[in-house]
């Protein structure tokens, strides 16, 4: 491989760790994927992909609201439990705190800023990325050349 023409893309992010996009100069896009029990290296070629990639954002109302719920209630027993110096409401009160957390994490794990290239033939998605991830000038300069191969590939 000649990597002078490689083009990288490291992308970070705090739920689903590391990954690693290289730009091959022979057509191929390899991913390396990262996480704390998981590596995985997957090399796709150009020509099954579709040039022009979707953006989708997501914002998970439902879990904002049910964490913002229980940790309403999670409040209350805290303060009732501080008021009448109850060990129950204590743990009851952590119960719920650990609850509200299961939820804000969840709330963060659906919650995303996507750029989605498709299979050529079936149209699924196929390849996600952060978008302006890990900044706005690399994520863009790294989708638009990848855009631009794919494209020379399919014609």
């Amino acid at each position: 491989m000649n990597e002078i023409y490689d083009i990288r893309l490291r992308q970070k992010h705090w739920l689903f760790g590391k990954r690693e996009l290289v730009l091959r100069d022979n057509d191929t896009l390899t991913i390396r994927e990262q996480s704390l029990f998981r590596r995985d290296e997957t090399t796709i070629p150009l020509d099954v992909i579709q040039p022009n990639p979707t953006h989708a954002s997501t914002f998970s109302m439902k879990w904002l609201l049910n964490s913002l719920f229980i940790g309403s209630i999670t409040a209350l027993l805290l303060t009732w439990a501080i008021q009448y110096a109850s060990v129950p409401l204590y743990g009851l009160s952590a119960i719920f705190a650990g609850t509200t957390l299961v939820l804000l994490y969840r709330f963060t794990m659906y919650t995303a800023n996507l750029v989605i290239y498709r299979h050529l033939q079936s149209n699924e998605n196929f390849i996600y990325l952060w978008k302006e991830n890990p900044n706005e000038k690399d994520f863009w300069q790294f989708t638009n050349e990848l855009s631009r191969r794919i494209a020379l590939r399919n014609n």
